[in-house]
């Protein structure tokens, strides 16, 4: 707990709450002060042993799904899909998954879906992709965009003028709500590697920047 100087009330604004993991590099931290921030990083540096802190940019209500999003962020190299495979290899998740196959069998013995095929290329999809276990909760993430306006035969004078946008998803539990989409239908796997990689790339915000060509920007910018 910091005190400010001007003040002898503690209040909210003055707690700061910290988490850490025994053995491991995150620690987390609720909102703090920018004029404490300084001064409390040093003295965890200096408690811990370390000679300088990093920052994610990942926030979150959970504190065990945040620094499960750490953990994968900084663990095994690879594509996401071999991680949450080795991730989901134990007995306990197999049999699960069997058992609820079967109950799904039980309940439709008398539906025969028309698309039965495409639902078990979704279904498989996303086992591969997200895995079977439930995913870490993230109640935000934001998609920034900054890219060239391609006009396709609509407001050609705009073409190649700067065009940003920003995606804003939010909810109880925005990884598990994208993971839900290929089986509900609602969007086509596979995913664009933007989606794919997002629960193991350890942030709320991700920036889509298009990639410049060879001798673009040559006027000095970066």
């Amino acid at each position: 707990m910091i005190q400010d100087k001007s003040s002898t009330v503690w209040t909210p604004s003055n707690i700061v709450h910290m988490v850490y993991y025994p053995a491991s590099p995150y620690i987390f931290t609720s909102t703090m002060k920018a004029e404490y921030k300084k001064y409390i990083i040093q003295a965890l540096l200096l408690t811990l042993g370390y000679s300088k802190a990093q920052f994610m940019d990942l926030s979150g209500r959970d504190v065990e799904s945040l620094a499960e999003l750490a953990k994968r962020k900084h663990s095994q190299k690879g594509s996401s899909r071999v991680r949450l495979n080795q991730e989901d290899a134990s007995p306990e998740s197999r049999t699960s998954r069997k058992r609820r196959k079967q109950d799904e069998e039980s309940e439709n013995e008398d539906v025969i879906p028309e698309d039965a095929e495409d639902r078990q290329w979704r279904e498989d999809y996303t086992r591969e992709t997200f895995g079977d276990e439930p995913q870490p909760i993230l109640e935000n993430v934001t998609y920034k965009l900054q890219a060239s306006f391609k006009h396709g035969g609509v407001a050609p004078s705009m073409d190649d003028q700067p065009f940003h946008m920003t995606v804003k998803f939010s909810g109880s539990n925005v990884l598990e709500g994208m993971k839900a989409l290929g089986p509900a239908g609602l969007a086509e796997p596979p995913f664009p590697s933007y989606l794919e990689s997002l629960p193991h790339v350890g942030k709320n915000t991700i920036l889509l920047a298009e990639r410049r060509k060879p001798g673009d920007g040559d006027d000095g910018g970066n």
